[in-house]
């Protein structure tokens, strides 16, 4: 059944042809077998809704990027495009690129008579026609040396297709192997003979007769073969940034994380998420330096809001995947134009490599998926304000403030050990203004230390007017109201009224109704919940009555106040 749909995804698929599909001999009350059926088939699926019920039929709802056999198509109209523009080496990559997807006979596994006699052979047929389109270009590139041993086991697997027995006399032919040559053509004419009674073809008995007179236009490829990528191009490919000096703590998320990705358990990517300028993209760096030995194909880094946007505002993906395309070593007139065939060719790349891939500062699941591996050799780290929630078969840890000892160690390596000796209470002051927030210590810090001789008291009394205090955590492009902006732009308009409306609790925690409350909106969870997400909102312990509460972070109370006073 599941074969079924995909083969026919984003169109309903009538009962009646399902029925054709799954028995032979179809079972009394069929329809009611297949009713429960498909019940099964959702279940499996948990909660991924992705099959739906229609008036004609049922119908599998499939993404792009999701589907090999959508793929398969996309690169081969890509290959198409590239020969009609007489770009072989594109054409070649991308039929290349078609072949790396099948893992042997398609449908193998589905006790199908069906699909088996249908689908089966048209996916076969599909291979194929990609397979002998590679070899000819392989040919015409001179790389008859390596295709003999190819052929020779083809031959032997599909001994009625002529077309390969013709190629494997070319290739011997231009190793300068004639009589092995001519030795084929007698082999192929007698297992036409006593499987079919025949003769061969015109395209054999023609280069036969070539190969006896020896024409020259036999000896040479048509084209000069293309300057391939080296095969280990990327191989221990670095592109992670420096770790961060003032980088202190996190222990424990470092090892939860560390464990997540390098071992056994993971299913998917893992996701380190939290309020703005708590860290999460210094922590990810640190993880993934902790990780090069585990992952010797190369660690890999995107930064995502640092790319150039698209005309939606978004980071261009398409130009992402092209770049991190041509560093894997895909020549830049391999490279298909669109971004889904860009997302096949990506996943075909890393397919089967351990490569750590760390993307930063995700804003949406769709910015994520299409650079997605394939297949689980590869992890994926990504960093990000929101929860990511939805993202299928994630890992999700939420980062939290430090400590006062990690504060207080930050800063101590940032102005030095030395000017917080001479003052430890006015350092534990600022760390603890600073509310464990790692991005208002390094500014406090930098601040700091481009004035050796300030003293740490002047800054500590600055900083305990409430007021002031988001205006004093700005340095040099750095500044935590423009982060905490940045997430509160972000929310929907209700969500953005019921964080406003927060302003006016100030420090302290609450239930979920009062958010409610204060926000005029009786769904006061959903609230919460928008809110958690998006990083902006931190769970406490529950209250007597085992009600959960919530708190805002210190600055980010204070953020709320200011648009309150607005």
């Amino acid at each position: 059944m599941l074969a079924a749909l995909l083969l026919n995804a984003n169109q309903p698929v009538t009962p009646e042809i399902m029925i054709d599909h799954i028995w032979e001999e179809p079972p009394k009350a069929a329809r009611t077998v297949l009713q429960s059926l498909v019940l099964r088939l959702r279940r499996a699926f948990g909660e991924h809704e992705v099959i739906c019920t229609r008036e004609s039929g049922y119908l599998i709802e499939v993404s792009p990027g999701e589907l090999d056999v959508n793929d398969a198509r996309q690169l081969l109209a890509a290959a198409e495009t590239a020969r009609e523009v007489r770009d072989a080496a594109a054409e070649r990559a991308h039929l290349a690129t078609v072949l790396d997807l099948w893992r042997g006979p398609a449908l193998a596994d589905v006790p199908s008579t069906f699909l088996q006699s249908g689908d089966a052979v048209r996916l076969q047929e599909l291979w194929f026609t990609a397979l002998t389109r590679r070899i000819d270009l392989d040919l015409t590139f001179g790389r008859q040396a390596e295709l003999v041993g190819e052929l020779r086991k083809l031959t032997r697997v599909h001994p009625l297709r002529e077309h390969l027995w013709a190629q494997l006399m070319t290739a011997l032919y231009r190793c300068s192997r004639q009589a092995e040559s001519l030795a084929v053509y007698q082999e192929v004419r007698q297992v036409l003979a006593s499987d079919l009674g025949i003769e061969p073809g015109s395209e054999l008995q023609e280069l036969h007769q070539a190969i006896l007179l020896g024409e020259p236009g036999l000896t040479q490829p048509t084209v000069p073969e293309p300057a391939a990528p080296p095969v280990d191009s990327w191989r221990d490919l670095c592109q992670l940034p420096p770790m961060v000096g003032d980088f202190v703590g996190r222990e424990v998320d470092h090892d939860t994380l560390v464990e997540q990705l390098a071992g056994d358990s993971r299913t998917g990517p893992v996701v380190i998420w939290g309020m703005p300028g708590m860290g999460k993209t210094a922590l990810a760096v640190h993880v993934a330096h902790s990780l090069r030995r585990a992952f010797p194909d190369g660690q890999w880094y995107v930064p995502l809001q640092n790319n150039a946007p698209s005309a939606t505002g978004h980071p261009d993906l398409s130009e992402i995947l092209a770049e991190l395309l041509l560093v894997s070593g895909v020549p830049r007139s391999a490279i298909p134009c669109d971004l889904q065939t860009r997302a096949s060719v990506w996943r075909s790349r890393l397919a089967d490599r351990q490569v750590l891939l760390v993307l930063d500062d995700a804003s949406t699941i769709d910015q994520i998926t299409p650079l997605l591996p394939g297949t689980s050799t590869a992890a994926v780290l990504v960093t990000s304000r929101s929860a990511l929630s939805s993202l299928p078969g994630a890992f999700h840890h939420r980062l939290h403030q430090l400590d006062l000892a990690d504060s207080v160690a930050m800063l101590s390596r940032i102005v030095g050990e030395r000017r917080v000796d001479a003052e430890p209470e006015a350092a534990r002051r600022i760390a603890t203004l600073c509310a464990g927030l790692p991005l208002a210590l390094r500014i406090l810090g930098a601040r700091l230390a481009t004035q050796p001789k300030q003293q740490l008291i002047g800054m500590a009394d600055r900083m305990l007017d409430q007021q002031r205090r988001l205006d004093e955590l700005s340095t040099s492009g750095l500044t935590v109201r423009a982060e905490l902006r940045s997430s509160y732009r972000a929310l929907d308009p209700d969500t953005q009224r019921a964080f406003r409306s927060l302003g006016l609790l100030g420090k302290g925690d609450f239930a979920a109704r009062t958010i409610g409350a204060l926000a005029g909106d009786s769904d006061g969870q959903r609230l919460v919940e928008q809110l958690t997400t998006a990083g902006l909102l931190e769970p406490t312990a529950a209250d007597a009555t085992g009600e959960p509460h919530y708190r805002l972070h210190d600055l980010v109370a204070i953020y709320a106040q200011e648009l309150v006073l607005r």
